[in-house]
C-alpha cells in the first residue's frame, strides 16, 4: 500500500527548515557541478587553442614527465643542430622564446 501524497506535502510543511536545507543542498550541489563543467571545458578549449603543432616538448632519457625531465642549459646550443628544427631564409635557427622552434608534423626545416 503506497503512502498518499497528502502525507507527504503535511510533511514538508511542518518540517520546513529540513525541506529547505535539504533543496538548498540540491541547488548547491547542481550548481557546482555546472560549474566544474564549465571550467573543465573552458580549460579544454584554452589549450587547444593556444598551443602550436611548432612546440616541442624535450625530456630527459628514462624521465616520465615535464617535472622531472629537466636538463642541464648547456645542452641548449647542441638541440639547436638537430635535425628538424626550424630555420629561417638565411639558415639561421629561429630561437621562439628562448628555444629552437621544431616542425614536428613534416619534420622538415622551415
Amino acid at each position: 500500500m503506497a503512502i498518499p501524497i497528502s502525507y507527504n506535502i503535511r510533511n514538508l510543511r511542518l518540517r520546513k527548515g529540513l525541506t529547505v536545507m535539504t533543496a538548498l543542498g540540491i541547488a548547491l550541489t547542481v550548481t557546482t557541478a555546472i560549474f566544474l563543467m564549465a571550467l573543465i571545458t573552458g580549460l579544454d578549449r584554452a589549450f587547444v587553442s593556444s598551443g602550436s603543432k611548432l612546440n616541442v616538448l624535450v625530456l630527459r632519457k628514462g624521465s616520465e614527465s615535464e617535472l622531472t625531465g629537466g636538463f642541464d642549459a648547456s645542452l641548449f646550443p647542441t638541440l639547436k643542430t638537430l635535425p628538424g628544427i626550424t630555420t629561417d631564409t638565411h639558415g639561421e635557427h629561429m630561437p621562439v622564446f628562448g628555444h629552437a622552434a621544431h616542425n614536428i608534423n613534416s619534420g622538415k626545416q622551415r
